[in-house]
Order: C-alpha cells, then sequence, then structure tokens
C-alpha cells in the first residue's frame, strides 16, 4: 500500500506514525486497528518485558517476562501456550 492511501486511512486523530514512536491512550487502540487491517506493522514493546506483536488472520502474539501458568486460566475463548513469537 503506498503512504498516500496510509495517510487517507489514518485516522486524523493519530498524527504521523512512526518507527519509535510512543503510543499510549487512544492512540493504541488506533495503532492496533491500521495493523490488524494491514495498513501498517508494528511491534508494541511496553514495560516489564511485555510485548504485542502481530501475525497474519488476526494473530496476535502477546508475551511478557511474567510466568503465565502462575496468572491462572485465561478469559474464555483465550488460550496460552509457552513460546516464543515468532516475530520476535
Amino acid at each position: 500500500m503506498l503512504d498516500s492511501e496510509i495517510e487517507k486511512l489514518r485516522p486524523a486523530s493519530l498524527g504521523p506514525v512512526y518507527e519509535g514512536m510512543v503510543v499510549s491512550g487512544t492512540n493504541l487502540d488506533k495503532v492496533v486497528r491500521m495493523t490488524l487491517r494491514e495498513l501498517i506493522w508494528c511491534k508494541l514493546i511496553g514495560d516489564n518485558g511485555v510485548y504485542v506483536n502481530f501475525g497474519y488472520d488476526y494473530y496476535m502474539y502477546i508475551g511478557s517476562n511474567i510466568d503465565m501458568i502462575s496468572l491462572g486460566e485465561p478469559p474464555q475463548g483465550m488460550f496460552y501456550e509457552e513460546m516464543e513469537s515468532p516475530y520476535a
């Protein structure tokens, strides 16, 4: 997709999207939506080793340094497995 096409579809309130951008609040939702719509590609990195990588077919790889098993069962409709993201 051309940069001009992305700019037409990017919400005006988001401002320019660039590598190393700090994303929070409502902008986080906008960036995730743009990524899932394949308008942009990004890898989100947070504090304490938390990350979100996006794959094909709406896959999101969410990881952290936390032992997920210690958190208990995930919400209904979600599952987790111990693995390294293919996009890490």
